[in-house]
């Protein structure tokens, strides 16, 4: 049995006590039932950090936010959803999966392609460019990634449809969720098996994906300086920077491939030139 402490505070003048001098004061009965509720309250005081440590120990550092499929600290849910439901996230978390806490964190990578521009940056380019909120997002989505296309090479052969398919009505490429939000969940279902469709012959077209991709940097006819695709899209907007990307590249196409038209046009003129002198000289002369 626990001793209990050598002085109580009196609540009514906030002053500790022996507990002879509580029996003194309030007569044994009284003075037994408060020493008894502070051994109670000390007992129930160290067993706290024990019980709290281990909680602690259980509590994985970061959850994946189910709206996004991107891991962030406690901090971070809290900031954004608040302490109470960032508190039943966390413990959710801990009891559903505690073997994921131990697993190591995924490598970020060196370079993150810009799904703006198809370009890689580094870390510090893309904070330069978005802010650091975003760029750290971008990173540990790419991480995540690429540790699971790391753990399943073959799973990653399979093809669920892409990414981000282009709405019709702007012009302009959306995630699956971002369809479901504005359209439904019927709908973009719809649009996004279509356009698994389509791109499943130009997956199985080695060829036709050879295409050109277009060029590094194009001139803009307003002030003949050449620009990259990124910023076309800043200044003109992604709808028309696309129109321009595209007609470099069938111009781009269509240059390469000049030499080698012209090249088969002469061999087929001298193929013919040599195919007439040759049925002269067949000819035989005629008698005299």
């Amino acid at each position: 049995m626990p001793k209990g402490p050598k002085k109580v505070v009196d609540n009514t003048d906030g002053v500790a006590y022996t507990k002879k001098q509580f029996v003194e004061h309030y007569g044994e009965k009284k003075a037994n039932k408060i020493w008894e509720a502070a051994e109670k309250r000390e007992a129930a005081g160290k067993a706290a950090p024990k019980a709290k440590a281990a909680a602690k120990a259980k509590e994985p550092k970061k959850v994946v936010d189910t709206s996004d499929g991107v891991a962030y600290t406690k901090k971070q849910f809290i900031e954004f959803y608040g302490e109470k439901k960032a508190k039943k996230i966390f413990e959710a978390a801990a009891k559903k999966a505690p073997a994921e806490t131990a697993a190591p964190k995924a490598k970020e990578p060196k370079k993150v392609v810009d799904s703006s521009d198809g370009v890689a940056y580094t870390k510090k380019q893309f904070i330069e460019f978005y802010g650091e909120k975003k760029a750290a997002k971008i990173f540990e989505a790419a991480a995540k990634k690429a540790a699971a296309e790391a753990a399943a090479p073959k799973a990653k052969a399979k093809s669920k449809g892409p990414a981000k398919v282009v709405d019709n009505t702007d012009g302009k490429a959306y995630t699956k969720k971002q369809f479901v939000e504005f359209y439904g969940e019927k709908k973009a279902n719809k649009i996004f098996e279509a356009a698994a469709k389509r791109e499943a012959p130009e997956r199985a077209a080695p060829k036709a994906k050879a295409k050109s991709k277009g060029p590094a940097k194009v001139v803009d006819n307003t002030d003949g300086v050449a620009y990259t695709k990124k910023q076309f899209i800043e200044f003109y907007g992604e709808k028309k920077a696309n129109k321009i990307w595209e007609a470099a590249a069938k111009k781009a196409d269509s240059e390469k491939a000049g030499p080698k038209a012209k090249a088969k046009a002469k061999a087929k003129v001298k193929a013919k030139a040599k195919a007439k002198v040759k049925a002269k000289a067949k000819v035989k002369p005629a008698k005299a």
